[in-house]
């Protein structure tokens, strides 16, 4: 089909589309139809301006809600509604296009610089995505656009590509991005996604070096997803740069000063390839709890070969701790923990450190903290 084929077909769709009803028949149309071709057919302003002129969504009104949130503050809300009104779903739609066609962003700028005005937050939101595919074009253009939507909302820093612009905007504005880093970092934990993004970007300032948001974080105890946010940061940068001391540095300080270390940075750092660091799996062991646990009985028991002398104290904490709370009890993971005391004196390599490793033997049969009958059953292996 030619590209005046498809927008005679655009306009009869659109011309159609009279009630809120079947208003959705409009944004099916819209993928149907390939903007990249739009373009080519209609060169005027008025034509692609149509794309954006529908009345859906209206301001302060909401197509998807929640009775948690009300007010509508939420992130959620602001994501839900992308996709689920007409002129948010157009922004997506220009976005992907213009990511595949970088030549036709000149003919789309008008429309963008509309939808930044655009009085509905997840509208001004949608924009972000078609920005993202501007700035390989025009740099200037996208972050001057991103900085518009980040000062009429800070939500926006949940968006995929905010740690890239803000990189580019905190050396023109940075009391005013480092402000909307922290209200985002300080929302509450069910802002999830946001505060991890924030915890993020704040890292990354973090450890190239900036010294207000170093003083700021060097001085808190974190939640679970503040940490979670920081830890996965500090550890993407170690991989690329294992000598990093400033990524080395937030990252220990982190871990020492989280409410809880969370679980998912312990099963991927365990499954990372090693060698592994000493200090992060010191605390590891000395903080982990739940299912972090089983991360670092299956790592131990799969990591012999990195056998040193703190690879092998890690392995002594580990097991001296599981006894010192026979509470606990490891469930599914017990047939596996099992194993650990007899790999601890197998790769006892002093006289001290197998008595050591003796005396985890001594403490097992004392706390009960694994059942006799696994225990005696690994012993005839």
């Amino acid at each position: 089909m030619s590209a005046l084929a498809r927008h005679k077909v655009f306009q009869h769709i659109k011309e159609h589309v009279k009630t809120e009803q079947n208003h959705f028949v409009f944004v099916t149309a819209l993928t149907f139809v390939a903007l990249n071709d739009l373009c080519l057919a209609a060169r005027n302003s008025a034509s692609r301006q149509c794309f954006v002129a529908h009345k859906n969504p209206q301001e302060n009104t909401y197509n998807i809600t929640s009775s948690n949130d009300p007010q509508n503050k939420s992130c959620q809300c602001l994501r839900d509604n992308v996709l689920n009104s007409i002129r948010g779903y157009a922004f997506r739609t220009i976005a992907e296009t213009l990511w595949k066609h970088p030549e036709k962003v000149a003919d789309w700028k008008t429309v963008l610089e509309h939808g930044l005005q655009d009085l509905h937050p997840s509208v001004r939101y949608a924009v972000i995505d078609a920005l993202a595919a501007v700035s390989r074009v025009d740099k200037p253009f996208a972050c001057e656009g991103y900085w518009e939507v980040l000062q009429q909302d800070p939500r926006c820093i949940l968006h995929y590509t905010s740690g890239w612009f803000i990189m580019q905007l905190y050396p023109v504005h940075p009391e005013e991005c480092r402000a909307r880093l922290i209200w985002a970092f300080e929302q509450s934990e069910t802002e999830q996604d946001l505060v991890r993004n924030a915890a993020r970007i704040l890292a990354e300032m973090c450890i190239k070096g900036d010294p207000d948001v170093h003083a700021y974080l060097f001085q808190r105890q974190y939640m679970p997803e503040q940490a979670y946010g920081i830890l996965d940061q500090c550890f993407d940068d170690l991989n690329q740069e294992p000598k990093n001391t400033a990524a080395k540095r937030l990252l220990l300080y982190t871990l020492q000063n989280c409410q809880e270390i969370p679980q998912h940075i312990v099963w991927q750092h365990c499954r990372e390839p090693g060698p592994h660091d000493p200090d992060v799996l010191r605390l590891f062991v000395e903080r982990c709890a739940n299912r972090a646990e089983y991360a670092l009985i299956h790592f131990f028991l799969e990591s012999r070969k990195e056998n040193s002398p703190a690879w092998w104290e890690n392995l002594y904490t580990f097991c001296a701790r599981a006894c010192a709370d026979a509470t606990k009890g490891y469930g599914l993971a017990a047939d596996d923990f099992c194993k650990l005391p007899f790999l601890l004196l197998e790769t006892a390599a002093t006289v001290q450190q197998r008595e050591k490793a003796l005396d985890v033997f001594d403490e097992t049969f004392r706390s009960n903290v694994i059942q006799m009958e696994n225990f005696l059953r690994e012993t005839n292996r």
